[in-house]
């Protein structure tokens, strides 16, 4: 990948992040990844200094995580985009650091795959949604596609059953005029 990720704390920009910049020579496009109190506004004014800066954020580490798969920058490409049916996820929960990192390789590797964060027991309201906007629908018959595809890193400790069923029913595919999930199965 030809982007370089580069670090700050909420309150302050590393020197070498500043180096990294400048080498730029102010025509860098830079992404922060996170709302106001992760990073504040005042990091984001300094970053202009540097070139365009573009927020990209949800109100909770849930959204903040769709808001990232979501997104896709038109003018350089950018981001996932993921918004239609026919993709794939990598799913884990906010407490499950080291996890996370063996499941990094998945976001690049064979089927892409952002990650999305939910929880232990069940998906959050806005993780469910979003799923639901992704779920392909088909006319006639499943065999249609397209198709969705999830990891879910760890064991039933991690993500429990219950969750892992709801995951699985979210990436289904089902009749677009709704009704039974299963016909034509």
């Amino acid at each position: 990948m030809p982007e370089p990720l580069l670090f700050v704390t909420k309150d302050e920009i590393p020197n070498s992040t500043v180096e990294a910049l400048k080498e730029r020579g102010g025509s860098a496009t830079i992404y922060i990844l996170g709302p106001e109190d992760i990073v504040s506004a005042d990091v984001e004014k300094q970053l202009k200094e540097y070139g365009t800066v573009l927020r990209i954020a949800g109100e909770d580490v849930f959204k903040n995580a769709i808001a990232f798969a979501s997104f896709k920058d038109a003018n350089n490409g950018f981001g996932w985009g993921i918004n239609t049916p026919g993709h794939n996820l990598s799913l884990l929960t906010t407490d499950s650091t080291m996890i996370a990192i063996a499941a990094a390789p998945f976001s690049h590797l064979g089927k892409h795959a952002p990650l999305i964060f939910t929880e232990k027991d069940g998906l959050p309201d806005s993780v469910m949604e979003y799923m639901m906007e992704l779920q392909p629908k088909f006319q006639d018959s499943p065999a249609e596609g397209p198709y969705n595809h999830a990891w879910i890193t760890g064991d039933n400790l991690t993500i429990n059953e219950r969750a892992q069923s709801e995951i699985d029913d979210m990436l289904e595919i089902s009749p677009a005029a709704g009704g039974n999930l299963h016909s034509g199965h």
